[in-house]
């Protein structure tokens, strides 16, 4: 995984995170809580890393409360676009 920081506003988290570009996510629920967890792990200049991203999700992952929880798809499917992301802006 990736520890190199980049840039990502608020806005581009609520483009990235959503139920029609990530298939598993349940709900708008999940969206909202992975899209706040990410936007929250940023640095104050507004970076993170796809380390960062994998490490704020895995403890949504492996929450006992099944109100924030999502799937490791949801997590893989999350990692998976910021990739793409992270990518197509270098």
């Amino acid at each position: 995984m990736s520890s190199t920081e980049h840039a990502v506003t608020r806005e581009d988290i609520e483009r990235l995170v959503s139920r029609s570009r990530i298939n598993t996510l349940e709900s708008d629920n999940q969206a909202h809580t992975i899209r706040e967890a990410v936007a929250k792990r940023r640095n104050g200049d507004g970076k993170i890393s796809i380390q960062q991203i994998d490490e704020v999700l895995r403890k949504l992952e492996n929450s006992k409360d099944r109100l924030v929880r999502i799937s490791e798809y949801d997590r893989r499917g999350v990692v998976k676009v910021f990739e793409e992301y992270f990518q197509s802006k270098i």
